[in-house]
């Protein structure tokens, strides 16, 4: 039997013995791997925090009537409203964002989605801020319900997949309902 015998030089490049190829590392244990598995997101997630910047936390308004609101929160108000205009389908796919950036020639519109934003979202979009953008001081109050009914239909339209769900999620919970009523009816008889 050999004895195993441990080569000092065999780590030393410059020993006779060193090997040419590249050294390779020694292989890792499993519970290593794992370690690294959990920490790798968590190094690469405290690294990318602060270049992102933190999360701005949406305040509770003061006030419930909005027109007691600053410009700010106005402005946050109005695209937390049209970004759930946007969010048309039910399981988050087209949740969106909308950010507003000024530029010279006006104001820039930034959209995004989960996935891709859709073009039915951008036309419905362009159709509300259109809408919206024709009504100034001097506007006539019929005016003002045409671009508000306009508005409103086109929510509707294109949250009509989530209405859909809403709807068939509400008619299962009914159908329950019904049954617990019919059957305490009929124990009562």
């Amino acid at each position: 039997m050999r004895s195993k015998r441990k080569n000092k030089n065999k780590n030393n490049p410059n020993s006779p013995n060193a090997s040419i190829s590249p050294t390779r590392p020694s292989p890792r244990r499993a519970a290593d791997k794992l370690m690294m598995r959990f920490y790798e997101p968590l190094v690469l997630q405290h690294v990318l925090g602060p270049t992102r910047g933190d999360r701005i936390q949406c305040e509770p308004l003061d006030s419930p009537d909005e027109s007691e609101l600053d410009n700010c929160n106005l402005r946050r108000s109005f695209l937390n409203y049209l970004a759930y205009i946007c969010d048309f389908k039910k399981g988050g796919a087209t949740v969106t964002a909308i950010a507003l950036e000024q530029r010279p020639a006006g104001v820039v519109f930034w959209v995004v989605a989960n996935e891709n934003v859709k073009d039915k979202v951008v036309k419905a979009l362009k159709e509300i801020l259109n809408g919206l953008a024709s009504l100034d001081d001097t506007t006539g109050e019929e005016q003002v319900a045409t671009v508000e009914e306009r508005t409103f239909r086109c929510a509707a339209e294109l949250g009509m997949p989530r209405v859909k769900t809403y709807w068939q999620f509400m008619q299962e919970s009914l159908k329950k309902c019904l049954r617990v009523l019919e059957s305490e009816q009929n124990e009562g008889e």
